[in-house]
């Protein structure tokens, strides 16, 4: 390999390893928006006819950067979502078993009543589980036209 395709790969793996330790505003000038994202791409297509081992730590490096910047932008908004809509810090889902406070006090809630008659399984039972099959006879195909009577309201004379 030549000297400069060398130190270019050991700058595009010191970018990609250190894309964790870049200020947001570097991040936001140079993926953080499309007129940053096109200047990388077209710098990535021409390191694609210079040198192909290049551009393609190159294009790792701009990868990493990419995706820090997803990382950085999805840890605002889950910070967001945890502060509530207004303000107010949301419940954890582990509070949904939890009963609710009585609003007045003293309140009494009756138990559930139960339902009174036999409780089905919905399983098959040994009596109605046979191979045999009735043919449907013919009267279910009972099907006939109609009678109508004849309009001559759409017709024109």
């Amino acid at each position: 390999m030549k000297q400069t395709t060398m130190t270019s790969v050991v700058a595009c793996l010191a970018v990609f390893v250190a894309a964790p330790y870049i200020p947001n505003m570097l991040l936001k000038v140079l993926v953080g928006n499309y007129a940053g994202v096109a200047i990388l791409l077209a710098a990535n297509l021409y390191l694609l006819k210079v040198d192909m081992m290049v551009a393609l730590a190159f294009f790792f490096a701009c990868g990493g950067l990419f995706l820090e910047n997803r990382k950085r932008t999805l840890a605002k908004v889950e910070a967001s979502i945890q502060r509530g809509i207004d303000g107010t810090n949301l419940a954890p889902v582990s509070n949904l078993s939890v009963p609710a406070e009585d609003l007045v006090e003293g309140e009494v809630h009756p138990e559930h009543d139960e339902p009174a008659g036999e409780r089905h399984t919905y399983e098959p039972t040994s009596e109605g589980q046979s191979n045999k099959f009735d043919r449907v006879g013919e009267s279910i195909d009972g099907k006939h036209v109609l009678d109508t009577e004849e309009s001559t309201s759409g017709l024109f004379r």
